[in-house]
């Protein structure tokens, strides 16, 4: 089973639970005899190609990012189009606001309360 693994920690140290991306169609039926042998406290997604994508990350936000959130929070990220796209600033702004705000070289500027801009 092709998987891919998002690892995400905080500054002091604390690691937040995996999600795994299984491949697979979502909404279809996929091979579930290994299931049993999955930890419990990770979070699974299922997506065309085990990767990251806008509805994968969406998921991520709410489910793994977003339990764990405590204010004032600063979230790091590279400029991987699932993560910077418009269709991804509105559940961002959704489920992190008012502490999400995107700042990168290619991507407009927007700024927060937590910020002097």
């Amino acid at each position: 089973m092709r998987m891919t693994a998002v690892l995400t920690a905080r500054a002091e140290g604390q690691k937040l639970p995996l999600l795994l991306i299984m491949k697979g169609v979502p909404g279809a039926r996929i091979e579930t005899k290994e299931f049993p042998t999955f930890p419990r406290d990770y979070h699974y997604a299922i997506q065309e190609n085990a990767w990251m994508d806008a509805l994968v990350w969406r998921q991520y936000l709410r489910n793994v990012l977003g339990e764990s959130i405590e204010e004032p929070s600063v979230v790091l990220m590279d400029n991987f189009e699932c993560y910077v796209s418009d269709e991804s600033y509105n559940p961002c702004m959704k489920n992190l606001a008012p502490t999400f705000g995107r700042y990168g070289r290619t991507q407009p500027r927007y700024a927060n309360h937590l910020t002097s801009e």
